[in-house]
C-alpha cells in the first residue's frame, strides 16, 4: 500500500520539477542564447580571391569593378525540408560587382561571397537571403 501511494505521488509531482535551461541573455526583450561556435579565421587576401573567382564565372569578368565590405561572421541554415540545422558556418563578404555589357555600360549587382577556412565555398546573388544569418554587422 505504501509503495502504491509513494509511486502515485512521484508520478503526480514528477512534472513539477524545474527543468534547467541554457543561460539566456535578454537584449531589447529578445532572448539570446550564448553558444560558443567556431567560424574559423577571417579570410586572407579575400579581395584577390573574389576577383579571381568572378573573373572566371562572369561574362567580361576580367573588366569588372568591385566594391568590398569587410568579412563578417555568418551562417547558413539548412532548409526545413532537409532537416533544419546549420549547413554552413564561416565568413561572408558583401561585394558589389560592376560588369560592362556589350555596349560598354556597367551594370552593378550585389553578391554575398561565402568563405570557409579562407576558401570560397559559394556565392549568392543579392544582399539578402532568408537562410543566411549575419553574426556581425558589415559596412561597405
Amino acid at each position: 500500500m505504501n509503495r502504491a501511494v509513494i509511486l502515485t505521488l512521484l508520478i503526480l509531482f514528477g512534472g513539477c520539477i524545474k527543468e534547467t535551461k541554457p543561460k539566456e541573455h535578454r537584449e531589447m526583450g529578445t532572448p539570446i542564447r550564448t553558444v560558443k561556435v567556431s567560424y574559423g579565421n577571417p579570410p586572407i587576401n579575400y579581395k584577390q580571391k573574389i576577383k579571381r573567382y568572378f573573373s572566371i564565372r562572369l561574362n567580361r569578368g576580367e573588366f569588372a569593378k568591385y566594391k568590398f565590405s569587410e568579412p563578417i561572421r555568418a551562417y547558413k541554415r539548412r532548409p526545413l525540408a532537409y532537416g533544419d540545422g546549420v549547413e554552413w558556418r564561416g565568413w561572408l563578404v558583401d561585394v558589389l560587382v560592376s560588369v560592362p555589357n556589350r555596349y560598354g555600360k556597367y551594370l552593378t549587382k550585389p553578391y554575398m561571397v561565402l568563405f570557409k577556412n579562407s576558401q570560397i565555398v559559394g556565392d549568392i546573388l543579392g544582399d539578402k537571403h532568408k537562410l543566411i544569418t549575419r553574426v556581425d554587422s558589415g559596412k561597405f
